[in-house]
């Protein structure tokens, strides 16, 4: 791989490039800093190493800085968000290509992104993360249309310019005067927009549901490109789950505010919904509730970069809410879900047994974004911190049985469920009932068949998958499966003490209904 993203496979084992490369050009104090500040990241050594050149986008936003000589902490953290934004393309560019391995390629540019949206929600700048927002949607619909990374970053040069001036302390006027050079240098490409037409968006915009009309409205003023995938997604229905919580949430306090509420729900709605186009890519799923998924309908290219349009789309939203403490909570929900994504793929096939790794990725995976909707909601009302808390921690553990519920669903008659029965134990998930398997008197006979199958060559795999599936259906691992997600919902439950009579029960009922699902 080229640029600054480089393999895993690339790397010496201290994250550094082996020898023989080409010799870096020097980095300036500034620039070696950001580099520093992204390689010291979690993960982050292995995804690029510590001296790799910068890109475009990172010196563009140093460069802007640099009038006044400030090339402080400030300029040197948005300038590692836009490396990392930048890298982040270059490696699902990679991923849509082959280039690198399909999983790999995919995560670790969604980590990138995470951590990028981290580093911008710490800067506390409404205009600045609203910019890196739009970038990014903009570097998705090029990266869509002609697949090159490189001219794909280069939208991100108006964010830049306008972060590298607001970092310096520059006046509003020359702040400006770099936003229209990046401009400038992206040269975006004019694209077609949306026609009110399509069947999907005139299902949503003709839906009784406000979130789903809401959807409908955002979308119709979207890339043709990227909102036909998108709703063609969203209109296959859905239980709206993280919209339901948010404006559940948004009745704790004293002031219902509808329209920012909805603005909020749908734009968690398209967060949720942009990292499926990418895990159903690298899950290799062909449909979804139906419908074709974005990566069967349009291919690999068009399912990465029409999850990082509707990334920055979604960030974007919630930016222009105002409040710069929701965009923390939700950039800090991206990285735990990025975390955990990456935890269970370099756990694939191990076969561990461990119930509290199966818990962390459970809650990355699941349980933040569920966490930073309920934030959201509560904030949005005005709910007390104690009232926040309590929906939040509500929310977390809510995700890990609601995790905990799906993984029994695998084991589930194809008939009800859509998918054959294992579909995650094929590749290599430890899903909950395969826990419990490992953890109860089923181990002895569990183990050696989910070893053997990690190894097998495709037809034997399959049959010995069915056999772990038998196993697991015949045995009491399913049930003590169930019985840990309930124990997990109860708990959730209890957090709700704290809150008003009315509230409360609305939300109890919720998390009645979405864990009581056929398993």
């Amino acid at each position: 791989m080229t640029g600054a993203a480089l393999s895993l496979r690339t790397l010496g084992e201290d994250g550094r490039e082996p020898p023989g490369q080409s010799p870096r050009p020097q980095l300036s104090s500034a620039q070696h800093r950001t580099a520093e500040v992204v390689a010291n990241l979690p993960w982050g050594q292995a995804l690029a190493g510590s001296h790799s050149q910068l890109g475009l986008a990172a010196r563009f936003t140093l460069r802007a800085a640099r009038p006044r000589g400030l090339e402080g902490a400030r300029a040197v953290h948005v300038a590692a968000a836009a490396e990392l934004t930048e890298r982040a393309l270059r490696w699902h560019r990679s991923a849509a290509f082959g280039e690198e391995p399909l999983g790999l390629a995919t995560l670790a540019g969604d980590y990138c992104l995470a951590q990028a949206s981290e580093a911008i929600s710490r800067y506390a700048n409404v205009d600045v993360e609203t910019a890196f927002a739009d970038g990014l949607s903009a570097a998705g619909a090029e990266l869509t249309s002609f697949g090159n990374a490189d001219r794909a970053a280069r939208q991100l040069l108006p964010a830049c310019g306008l972060a590298g001036a607001s970092a310096a302390r520059l006046p509003a006027n020359r702040q400006a005067s770099w936003w229209r050079l990046g401009r400038r240098l992206a040269r975006p490409t004019p694209l077609l927009f949306a026609q009110v037409g399509g069947v999907p968006l005139r299902r949503l915009l003709g839906a009784p549901d406000q979130v789903d009309r809401q959807l409908g409205e955002l979308l119709a003023h979207d890339p043709a490109l990227v909102s036909g995938p998108m709703a063609t997604l969203q209109s296959a229905g859905g239980k709206r789950i993280r919209a339901r919580l948010l404006l559940l949430a948004g009745e704790l306090g004293p002031a219902y505010r509808p329209g920012p509420l909805h603005q909020a729900a749908a734009a968690m709605e398209l967060l949720h919904a942009a990292t499926l186009c990418h895990d159903d890519l690298v899950d290799g799923a062909a449909s979804r509730r139906g419908a074709p998924t974005v990566a069967a309908l349009a291919g690999p290219l068009a399912a990465l970069g029409v999850g990082d349009y509707y990334l920055g789309r979604s960030a974007g939203l919630i930016a222009r809410l105002g409040d710069t403490r929701i965009s923390r909570s939700v950039s800090r929900a991206l990285v735990e879900i990025a975390d955990g994504q990456l935890r269970e793929l370099d756990g694939r096939s191990a076969w561990s047994g461990e119930l509290a790794s199966y818990v962390r990725v459970a809650q990355g995976k699941t349980g933040a974004l569920l966490a930073a909707c309920a934030a959201t909601g509560a904030r949005l009302s005005g709910a007390s911190r104690e009232e926040r808390q309590a929906v939040v921690g509500f929310a977390r553990k809510l995700g890990l049985a609601f995790q905990g519920i799906d993984d029994c669903l695998d084991f589930s008659d194809p008939e009800r469920t859509g998918k054959p029965a294992g579909t995650d134990l094929q590749q290599g998930i430890c899903g909950l009932p395969v826990l419990c398997a490992l953890r109860g008197p089923q181990r002895r006979e569990a183990a050696p068949l989910l070893h053997a199958m990690s190894s097998a060559d495709p037809d034997q795999a399959w049959r010995l998958r069915d056999q772990v599936v038998a196993l697991v259906r015949g045995s009491g691992a399913l049930a003590s499966a169930r019985s840990l997600a309930d124990r997990w919902s109860a708990e959730a439950v209890a957090c709700l003490a704290p809150l008003r009579p009315g509230p409360r029960v609305r939300l109890e009922e919720f998390a009645q209904r979405l864990t009581l699902r056929d398993s």
